[in-house]
């Protein structure tokens, strides 16, 4: 009996943990739109401003070692859904001239956070970005932030992270390339 008690408390113990986990953030960009930048010039930069490079904790009883970390190079992977994105919207990406418009795609936050509730794994990722643009003197800035929350019975994979990660900064890229306020001043240059 006794053997049995100590088997099924160890399994209870191996259930409410999670390893750590090192996920790919690739956002995919709709890649439609109106060609409005009739082939201006604009330099394309990124910058990640995140307080920490953990995104967050899957939870359980060894939360503070079971940590979500991003394992390809972020910077480079925005940065080439953004310039992919741009070029489509009709504009000369890094085009070295010296009348280019300034464009600075900035990462403030990816977080990663489960919820606890009684039954299931609960979780709720956010992210945000920023615009920075600057042209002839004038700027621009705006903030763009996407949340979600997902319930599973079981602890979402590295695979099924990367997925809902890349899907939440493609979301929030694709609400900021379509802001009105972004045409106009880039249609302004």
């Amino acid at each position: 009996m006794k053997k049995i008690v100590i088997s099924l408390l160890s399994l209870l113990v191996v259930a409410c943990a999670h390893s750590p986990q090192q996920v790919t953030v690739s956002p995919v960009l709709s890649m439609e739109g109106e060609a409005f930048g009739d082939n201006r010039p604009v330099n394309v930069t990124f910058e990640d401003r995140r307080a920490s490079k953990d995104i967050g904790s899957r939870g359980g009883i060894y939360a503070g070692t079971s940590v979500i970390s991003i394992q390809n190079d972020i910077d480079q992977s925005i940065l080439s859904a953004a310039k992919g994105k741009l070029a489509v919207l009709g504009f000369n990406i890094n085009s070295g001239s010296d009348e280019a418009t300034a464009i600075n795609v900035v990462l403030k936050d990816i977080s990663y956070q489960p919820i606890n509730r009684t039954l299931g794994n609960n979780i709720e990722v956010q992210v945000v970005m920023d615009i920075e643009l600057e042209s002839q003197g004038e700027t621009f800035t705006g903030e763009y932030k996407s949340k979600t929350q997902r319930q599973s019975v079981m602890a979402p994979d590295e695979e099924d992270n990367s997925k809902m990660l890349s899907d939440l900064v493609s979301q929030t890229m694709n609400r900021m390339f379509a802001d009105p306020r972004i045409k106009a001043f880039l249609s302004n240059i």
